[in-house]
């Protein structure tokens, strides 16, 4: 089935996208909202332009995937492959310009044998990707892995407490990593340096949001001072 996007204020389709032979996974819009990125189970990563409809770039992935996380220029994107390693490509600025249609440029891949990844994010500015799962011998042990990306290579390792991490984000100044769990348990830290944070927009670490139902998701508001938490009940 395509991609459909909707006029929320309207209710009316504004446009279909086509090309994956497969289900999709996940989809993500860049900050400009001009850019959709979709990952689907045909083993593809596509750019999208939302103003047009067309492709603008096609990655050919090496395994199934799994999620996926941008920069908010949509410059920088991991997703997780086959669960247990992290593919991260670059696309160029060109192709965005241009809507080139030439596959996007793979910067490295940083293999994770023994975790199985839950989470993903990205760095505003496109230098870091963290990466939060569990310790395949030990299913208690969970972890945060923050990447290099231009090293290719791992910057640092954060303790992970409470419940297994479901999702991941960087403020938008990319100063604070914030980790959350399915029952909405939230914990930070300051970026680069890995330090622990005790309270983010008033809400303490290790404190469980209200949310109805379980946690699926959270994102930053305005300039990034505020949180926003969606529960599975809306």
């Amino acid at each position: 089935a395509p991609i459909q996007i909707w006029d929320p204020s309207t209710g009316q389709l504004i446009r279909e996208l086509s090309g994956h032979a497969g289900g999709v996974v996940e989809l993500q819009f860049t900050n400009s909202r001009d850019t959709l990125l979709s990952i689907s189970d045909d083993k593809t990563l596509r750019f999208w332009n939302t103003l047009d409809g067309t492709q603008d770039a096609l990655l050919r992935l090496p395994g199934d995937p799994d999620s996926v996380a941008t920069s908010p220029d949509g410059l920088t994107v991991s997703g997780v492959i086959q669960e247990d390693s992290v593919l991260t490509c670059m696309l160029p600025a060109t192709m965005l310009v241009e809507s080139a249609t030439d596959s996007a440029q793979l910067i490295g891949s940083f293999h994770q044998a023994d975790t199985h990844v839950e989470a993903l994010a990205v760095s505003p500015d496109g230098r870091y990707c963290a990466s939060a799962g569990l310790v395949k011998q030990d299913d208690a042990e969970k972890v945060i892995q923050i990447w290099d990306l231009g090293e290719r290579s791992l910057f640092k390792t954060l303790e992970c407490q409470g419940e297994a991490v479901k999702r991941l984000r960087f403020s938008p100044d990319g100063s604070t990593l914030v980790a959350m769990s399915r029952r909405g348990e939230f914990q930070f830290w300051e970026m680069p340096s890995g330090d622990r944070r005790h309270e983010f927009d008033g809400l303490g670490a290790g404190v469980i949001a209200e949310v109805n139902g379980l946690a699926r998701d959270f994102d930053f508001l305005g300039g990034g001072d505020e949180l926003v938490i969606v529960g599975s009940g809306g």
